[in-house]
């Protein structure tokens, strides 16, 4: 399979399965696929396979690829894992400079956020996608790496929910929080993009435990 097309089933399946609802399962069959996309089986399972690498999805023979659903209580642990990730990516790319091409390109990103018409959770997703797999061109250690991507896209999955449950609240903290970002990127420190990024994962921890803080009391009243 020619690279290009490779590269760009796997993005757009990233997508999808990112707009399966946390709390919800879905199969993607080969077969079907192959017909989507216009190509055999083979290459279909190629990209299957690397997005199982990134725990996206559980291959089951005979059955297909199934995009698993998440228990409610992993919401704080993958925000949590994120900030802790992300500080320990930071501590490792210490040293790491971006490039002009990549700074120009965080400032395009964010630029195309602050300034989108469509505020639905498919941009939400493709746009937050395109600012991952450019965090991810600087880490080469590949065991980070992948601990991150893996977490990246599945904090992706909740915060998608977000914006379709509030997306106007959930729109304005992705700007402000990509605007940290190209700031960030803007020193030219890879360490200071990803310290903002744990910073930001460390504010949504706060948010959670006072939503279930908040939650409990209620329960308590109802009950009392």
């Amino acid at each position: 399979m020619p690279q290009n097309n490779y590269a760009g089933i796997l993005d757009l399946l990233r997508v999808r399965i990112s707009l399966v609802p946390p709390g919800e399962e879905a199969i993607l069959k080969e077969t079907e696929l192959s017909k989507e996309f216009g190509m055999s089986r083979t290459p279909i399972r190629q990209v299957l396979q690397s997005l199982e690498r990134e725990h996206m999805l559980a291959i089951r023979s005979g059955y297909g690829s199934c995009v698993l659903a998440y228990d409610p209580e992993e919401r704080s642990q993958s925000f949590q894992l994120l900030r802790d990730l992300s500080w320990a990516t930071a501590r490792y790319c210490e040293h790491v400079k971006l490039d002009q091409a990549k700074v120009i390109e965080y400032a395009a990103i964010a630029q195309t956020i602050s300034s989108a018409n469509v505020r639905d959770a498919e941009s939400y997703v493709t746009l937050a996608g395109r600012m991952i797999l450019l965090h991810l061109t600087e880490v080469k250690d590949p065991i980070l790496r992948d601990a991150l991507m893996s977490t990246f896209w599945r904090v992706l999955r909740w915060r998608a929910d977000d914006v379709r449950n509030d997306p106007e609240a959930t729109w304005d903290v992705f700007t402000r929080t990509t605007m940290d970002i190209r700031d960030a990127a803007e020193t030219g420190s890879f360490y200071k993009v990803m310290q903002a990024i744990a910073g930001i994962g460390d504010d949504f921890v706060e948010q959670i435990k006072k939503a279930e803080e908040a939650d409990k009391n209620n329960l308590s009243i109802v009950n009392g």
